[in-house]
């Protein structure tokens, strides 16, 4: 299973990067306002780790260009078997046929199919990046303003839509691939 690690940091302060926990699995933490739980797991975070999330706060952050639809195409087709095609009459992405990323009209608010739990977590870390309107209420789905979020978070969660929507032998695939 994999982990997305939502964490406090100074207000205002943003960062994220890969992180080896001693006694836990790898994950690839999100570093968001006053959060800090496991994405995909029934537990909390057990504060032994406190010490390795604290030094990777204390770097700088990295700035990134202005994320656009084009940042995002980029993103998606580097994951396997994603398929770009047409979904409402806007450019989506599709992994072997599931729909989990699409644009929005405004060509600037990206619709990813990422699950009811995660949606919950990244709108209450970051509601300036993350949303959702009354009819998507009902929908496993998040909006993201691409304005708002920088490269490495829309990298990672587009990876996490990818990664509910795509088969598992995909997935072991590619996992295998990147150990």
């Amino acid at each position: 299973m994999r982990y997305i690690l939502l964490a406090s940091s100074d207000p205002g302060s943003e960062y994220r990067e890969e992180v080896k926990v001693p006694g836990h699995q790898d994950f690839n933490p999100v570093y968001r306002n006053a959060y800090l739980i496991w994405w995909h797991c029934s537990h909390f975070l057990n504060f032994r780790c406190q010490a390795a999330l604290e030094s990777t706060l204390k770097k700088k952050p990295p700035q990134d260009a202005p994320v656009t639809f084009e940042t995002v195409r980029e993103i998606a087709l580097a994951l396997p078997a994603v398929e770009e095609g047409l979904s409402y009459g806007t450019s989506g992405f599709r992994v072997k046929g599931k729909l989990f990323a699409r644009i929005w009209e405004d060509g600037e608010t990206l619709v990813l199919k990422i699950g009811f739990d995660a949606r919950e977590i990244l709108m209450k870390a970051s509601p300036a990046a993350f949303f959702i309107t009354d009819h998507y209420a009902g929908y496993p789905s998040v909006l993201v303003r691409l304005p708002a979020i920088d490269r490495r978070e829309l990298a990672s969660v587009v990876e996490e839509a990818w990664r509910f929507n795509a088969p598992k032998r995909i997935l072991a695939d590619h996992d295998a691939s990147e150990a």
